[in-house]
């Protein structure tokens, strides 16, 4: 995680429509469907379905799916393996016994994070009303990716938000 600071001199509610935006409008990739092929765990497929859904990934090759095949030791976030997604930070999936096993295929989707928690790309973003009438805008990015990249698609996002906005306007029917 990366965190990241502003001091904007901005009007509240465009200080707030970019804090919105961080958590709403940015496209992440993330799981978005486990098929398994066996579960002998003591856990059901959603629960561990739901436990890798919220484990944040970077896009680095073709594809869109990681395999898991582990037996007989707790399942990490590093088993997981293909070339198209890397783990931000590797942590504990399941613990299982030495007769258990997981075999399955994690399907990627890229989204938005309106759409559900596991497309956020931040956390912990907050707003702060400052003394001069600045506000200090932070957050943290999920994906390690840089808070100025991640604040630049936030506000393209609010820029196209806009855009489609004043492109209806245009087609309105004057009566």
């Amino acid at each position: 995680m990366k965190k990241g600071e502003y001091y904007l001199d901005l009007p509240v509610g465009t200080v707030n429509a970019v804090r919105r935006a961080l958590l709403m409008d940015i496209e992440a990739w993330a799981p978005d469907t486990v098929t398994f092929t066996r579960n002998s765990s003591c856990q059901t497929d959603e629960y561990i379905a739901h436990r890798i859904g919220l484990i944040p990934f970077v896009k680095v090759g073709d594809g869109d799916t990681m395999e898991i095949s582990v037996k007989g030791r707790t399942l990490r976030a590093s088993d997981l393996t293909g070339p198209a997604f890397k783990i931000v930070k590797d942590v504990e999936i399941i613990e299982m016994n030495e007769e258990q096993e997981i075999t399955a295929t994690v399907f990627f989707k890229l989204k938005c994070g309106h759409v559900h928690a596991r497309y956020k790309m931040c956390s912990a973003v907050s707003m702060q009303i400052l003394q001069n009438g600045m506000y200090k805008l932070c957050f943290e990015t999920l994906n390690d990716e840089e808070p100025d990249a991640v604040l630049r698609k936030a506000i393209r996002a609010i820029d196209s938000k806009i855009d489609r906005a004043l492109s209806d306007v245009g087609n309105l029917e004057v009566c």
